[in-house]
């Protein structure tokens, strides 16, 4: 408008190839602001403000807001008190899902890094495969040089993946059999539960999603669940006895 000088709705719609509706709504928004002047003629004629008043009104708007919001900013800080009600908000349990595969083994990461006591893992050897190509072994390493106790039960579907668990160097794991093919992943303070993971996901699958909580009891019964299959499960050099046997 500028460039054009003065002009009606339709010409200005028909420059910028819009509607006369959505054209009138445009300008008539732009004169609220204060960057667009009109007539009182038949038809409205808009012309562009003074280019340097408008920015002044912008900038100086923007100052305003900036302005209003500092203010806002320093009552709350004045006047916020930490009550009991916020703390016992604060300690209510809460249930999150998670989607995308990507995104379960970032916070299964977070879980590992976070957890300075034990944590379990439960799955299966293909989910397992996968997370071997994320950064999940390298925080499992680091965590048990802190004294973190990991430990891994999975079941395996053939030889090949025992390789699986030997590149991840994990001190305590166990072969056992599952009673499904999700996914269970349980700390001392947050537990997390998936469905099957034993298809043929990419490791950017959409499919894949968990269930996190950190309700006490739930992940009290998550964690007593975990240590029934870690005392079910055997460990290799007692697999491979058996198999000797049979």
């Amino acid at each position: 408008m500028l460039r054009a000088g003065p002009s009606r709705v339709s010409q200005i719609s028909n420059f910028i190839q819009i509607n006369r509706v959505k054209g009138y709504r445009l300008l008539e928004n732009l004169k609220e602001r204060g960057l667009v002047l009109s007539t009182f003629s038949n038809p409205t004629v808009y012309s562009a403000n003074d280019l340097e008043e408008s920015l002044h009104g912008l900038v100086s708007s923007k100052k305003f807001e900036v302005d209003r919001l500092e203010k806002t900013k320093n009552f709350i800080t004045k006047n916020y008190h930490t009550s009991d009600s916020a703390l016992t908000q604060t300690n209510n349990p809460h249930f999150t899902i998670i989607s995308g595969r990507y995104n379960i083994y970032l916070h299964i990461e977070k879980m590992i890094n976070e957890t300075s006591k034990e944590i379990y893992i439960i799955t299966t050897s293909k989910d397992l495969g996968m997370m071997y190509y994320t950064t999940i072994p390298e925080a499992i390493l680091k965590a048990q040089k802190n004294g973190t106790t990991i430990r891994i039960v999975f079941e395996i579907e053939k030889d090949q993946d025992l390789k699986i668990i030997e590149r991840m160097k994990v001190d305590n794991y166990r072969i056992a059999n599952l009673p499904s093919k999700g996914r269970i992943v349980c700390g001392l303070s947050e537990a997390m539960v998936s469905g099957y993971t034993a298809g043929k996901l990419g490791l950017n699958s959409d499919e894949d999603s968990a269930v996190m909580t950190n309700s006490t009891e739930f992940v009290s019964n998550m964690h007593c669940l975990c240590w029934q299959l870690w005392k079910s499960g055997k460990q290799l050099h007692q697999l491979e006895h058996t198999r000797r046997r049979n």
